[in-house]
């Protein structure tokens, strides 16, 4: 085998004991394997500076001479992109919120505790060695295809796979099918999403992959629900997955946020402050809350939570979100839940608040508040949005067009 052919493995870990073992069993593999250890963070940083980092592709961290290690270490993997490839195997008794999350970032092997068995860690890379160095063959392209779906970068990822053999590598690898799905998002393909989802997950033998792969698997098909307007099934995707791995608060943000997608918001408030307990300044937690009150039509207290995240957001999408789920529900001639989405989607906005104000009209009008709804318009009837979009249109006044 040539060295080309070998794998990488990089060991951060403090404890001598251990460094010496592992360096003692892959020397006996040197014709597989290229094994490094770095003891700290500063000599993490040596190491990857010193090396390709697409070339890594087992990292094992130790956490057992400092938990902060973990978090450090991620960090300086997440800078250099390649390492989206690497497999992460993780020793630690205790994960902090933030090592959790950039752990989501990465396709981990499996977590270990503190009293584990080397001799477990080695048959896991040993496991891995055969899908490993098939994927070698196209490593350059798998890189580029995982950073162009995190960029959204439909044009690069569409050339990637118009290869059969690449796309074949992608589409049966438990390490990147999670980014096909993301891809197929991008391009609109919900429904084959979901399909390549289930199908990738009924295919796997579920012990030989861990939580963080098949969560990886799972969030991608319960984020295709979600935009197939299925928030019941992706409701009980978010919520086991948030009861079997209790301590991940991205599971709860999720699971909070189809609770908003449904209106919900009660349970919304509920699931986030449980959050917010852990995590005061989680941006998307706060911003739930500040969801989940508008609908309350507490604005208040929606204020109070959208303070914490003054400026770091772009409101439009949001009321643009809100003001479709409005539209879902008029159609549905459930009106009162559409008046709830409406008036969130007012709080957020800046730029449709007339289209909006329109919106809530047509719903009174349905509801047979033709007093409020008549005031509603007379507010708008003289503006640009009116005269453009409802009488130089011909839209008829009680339509449920999304204008």
């Amino acid at each position: 085998m040539s060295d080309i052919e070998k794998l990488s493995i990089l060991l951060i870990d403090g404890n001598s004991e251990n460094r010496s073992y592992f360096s003692m069993f892959f020397s006996n593999l040197i014709n597989k394997y290229n094994f490094i250890t770095a003891e700290n963070i500063q000599e993490t940083q040596m190491v990857i500076n010193a090396s390709k980092l697409d070339e890594i592709h087992f990292v094992i961290l130790n956490s057992q001479s400092n938990e902060s290690i973990l978090c450090t270490a991620l960090t300086i993997l997440k800078n250099h992109p390649s390492s989206l490839l690497a497999t992460i195997i993780v020793i630690s008794d205790n994960l902090d919120k933030e090592t959790e999350f950039l752990l989501g970032e990465f396709s981990v092997a499996k977590i270990f505790a503190q009293d584990f068995d080397a001799q477990d860690v080695i048959n896991l890379i040993e496991k891995g060695f055969e899908e490993k160095n098939k994927n070698l063959l196209f490593k350059d392209e798998l890189g580029k295809f995982c950073q162009a779906v995190l960029a959204k970068d439909i044009s690069t990822c569409s050339t990637l796979l118009e290869s059969k053999n690449f796309s074949k590598i992608v589409m049966n690898s438990i390490e990147t099918i999670h980014y096909y799905g993301e891809y197929l998002i991008l391009i609109g393909k919900y429904d084959q999403c979901i399909e390549e989802m289930e199908l990738s997950l009924a295919t796997i033998n579920e012990g030989d992959i861990n939580n963080f792969q098949i969560s990886n698997i799972l969030n991608c098909k319960a984020k295709a629900l979600c935009l197939c307007n299925q928030y019941d099934d992706a409701l009980k995707i978010y919520q086991e997955m948030s009861e079997k791995s209790p301590k991940n608060l991205n599971h709860k943000i999720n699971l909070g946020s189809v609770h908003v997608a449904k209106g919900n918001w009660k349970s919304t408030i509920e699931i986030i402050d449980n959050v917010l307990k852990i995590d005061p300044k989680n941006k998307n937690a706060n911003l739930l809350n500040a969801q989940a009150y508008a609908g309350l039509g507490e604005i208040e207290n929606a204020n109070l939570f959208l303070e914490k995240v003054a400026g770091t957001i772009e409101f439009h999408s949001i009321a643009s979100f809100f003001n479709n789920r409005g539209v879902a529900f008029a159609q549905k001639k459930d009106f009162k839940k559409a008046l709830e989405f409406y008036n969130n989607a007012l709080f957020f906005t800046k730029n449709d608040i007339h289209k909006i104000q329109f919106n809530i009209s047509l719903a009174l009008k349905k509801q047979g508040k033709l007093k409020e709804a008549g005031k509603i318009l007379n507010k708008i009837k003289n503006t640009k949005f009116y005269k453009e979009k409802i009488k130089s249109s011909k839209i008829e006044v009680d339509s449920f067009e999304n204008l």
